[in-house]
């Protein structure tokens, strides 16, 4: 899924029901259990959250996925929001930009994340979590993590946790 982009447009409607189309420039799921796999998120940008994926209330299972070079306000690869479960496993997030935090990965109110033999390399926030970025009340868990290379111009180039994220790390190796 490459080259997307969703800009902020305000009140449409499809069946009764708003779209928010300035979030998930490769991929937008809303309470739903998607199952990626062999699959590359490449060149996509939107205005707000999630510049290759964005989840709302989801529970997506991602295995073998590659987000590189996409852009967001806030999750440059891929974010999650409110009671969001996703499922992570042989993922790589290369190269993507937030404009605010999370550059890799960004996950906010509730989010319960696993990453499993995932990396996270190269990526940037212009606020905090180069890599990664968990926020308000989210409980990720990374088993055989390598964050590596990543920059955030406010605070954590590897990983930013805030408001009462409770992080469990086994086997995670975070480098400059």
């Amino acid at each position: 899924i490459s080259d997307g982009v969703s800009e902020s447009i305000n009140n449409i409607y499809v069946n009764g029901y708003e779209v928010y189309n300035c979030s998930g420039g490769g991929m937008y799921a809303s309470e739903s259990s998607p199952t990626l796999k062999n699959l590359i998120f490449e060149n996509n940008t939107v205005s707000e959250s999630g510049g290759g994926y964005f989840g709302y209330k989801s529970s997506p299972s991602l295995d073998q996925v590659t987000f590189r070079n996409n852009q967001a306000r806030n999750g440059g690869g891929m974010a999650n929001q409110y009671k969001s479960s996703p499922t992570l496993t042989n993922v790589t997030f290369e190269s993507n930009t937030a404009l605010e935090n999370g550059g890799g990965l960004y996950n906010i109110d509730t989010c319960d994340v696993v990453l499993n033999q995932v990396i996270v390399r190269g990526n940037t926030a212009s606020g905090n979590g180069g890599g990664i970025a968990n926020e308000d009340k989210c409980s990720p868990s990374f088993t055989n993590v390598l964050i590596s290379g990543n920059k955030g111009s406010n605070s954590a180039g590897g990983i930013f946790n805030a408001d009462q994220t409770d992080l469990s790390l086994l086997n995670v190796t975070i480098t400059g």
